[in-house]
Formats: C-alpha cells, sequence, structure tokens
C-alpha cells in the first residue's frame, strides 16, 4: 500500500481519496464544487460473508450488496462496491439504501453513526469493467481502495472504490 501512495506520479487528491477516513461524497462536492449523487448500478440482498472476513461470521449472513457511480450532473467520479451485514443496519438506514439513491456517507451523518474505517488495500490496477463505467479503455489503470467499516468495535460492512488514474 505504501508503495502506491508513495508514488510521484499521483497528485495529492489522489493520495487523499486513497487514504481517507472521512466521507468521500463530501470530498468530491468541495474538489469539484457540484453536488455528488450515489447512482444505483446494482444492488441484490444475498446470503453470505463479508468480502475478507476472517472471523467466525456465519456464511448465512444476510448481505445487502451494492454497486453505484459517485457521479455529478455530468460526470462519474468514483465507481464503489459495498456489501453491508443488513442486520447491523438501522430500519432507516435499510430503507434508504434500498429505495433511494442516498450516498452512503450522508446516511451515516443523518443518523449520527460513529464508523470507523479501517483501510486494509490499496491498489492501481488495469481493470476492464471498471473502466468501462467511465467510458474509457480496458487498459486504463484504475486506483482503487478497500476498507472495513466498523461500529462499536463490529464490523458490519466492506467498501471498494476505484477511480483511473486519469482523474484528479
Amino acid at each position: 500500500m505504501d508503495k502506491i501512495i508513495a508514488n510521484p506520479s499521483l497528485s495529492l487528491f489522489q493520495k487523499i481519496l486513497l487514504t481517507t477516513d472521512g466521507s468521500i461524497t463530501e470530498l468530491l462536492s468541495l474538489y469539484t464544487n457540484q453536488s455528488i449523487q450515489a447512482k444505483v448500478i446494482f444492488q441484490s440482498i444475498e446470503k453470505g460473508k463479508l468480502p475478507g472476513d476472517s472471523s467466525s461470521q456465519s456464511k448465512d449472513s444476510t448481505l445487502l450488496n451494492r454497486e453505484v457511480m459517485l457521479t455529478d450532473s455530468s460526470k462519474n467520479y468514483i465507481f464503489a462496491e459495498s456489501s453491508f451485514l443488513i442486520n447491523k443496519l438501522s430500519k432507516t438506514m435499510k430503507h434508504k439504501l434500498l429505495h433511494t439513491e442516498t450516498p452512503i456517507g450522508l446516511l451515516w451523518k443523518e443518523e449520527r453513526l460513529e464508523i470507523f474505517k479501517e483501510v486494509i488495500d490499496i491498489r492501481l490496477e488495469k481493470c476492464e469493467t471498471t473502466a468501462s463505467h467511465f467510458g474509457l479503455e480496458p487498459n486504463t489503470e484504475i486506483l482503487s481502495r478497500t476498507y472495513q467499516l466498523y461500529n462499536s468495535k463490529e464490523l458490519f460492512g466492506v467498501i471498494t472504490e476505484k477511480f483511473p488514474t486519469i482523474i484528479f
């Protein structure tokens, strides 16, 4: 991870996006001077285990899996894949995640949740499927970070955020 962050070809803002424990939505809004929305691409409720979870969590946990694009009215900025233990979400948050396009960070803020984010992976790779979400060639370099989400010291979700190196 440190090798990628130390890469001199990355801009300061790219490094901030990869390492922050704050709201990506708010950072993007400040950076772009635009209102940022979460456009839901896909979501499902499935039985399974959170990605990267090595605990004894049941493989039969109910997960809310989502793919969203953080965007303004004209440009896509961040593609995010997330999985949440649905029983760890409030009734209001479940409803809003399933039926609105409110960014997750704004939902946490509305509920005044204290969230600890632990970045567990930062990558620089070529990802054909992610590049296509930005209308870019399959060999475009993509930066990503994966972090685990904790509330009251309990793991409740995992998010991976990706963006092309040519943005920011």
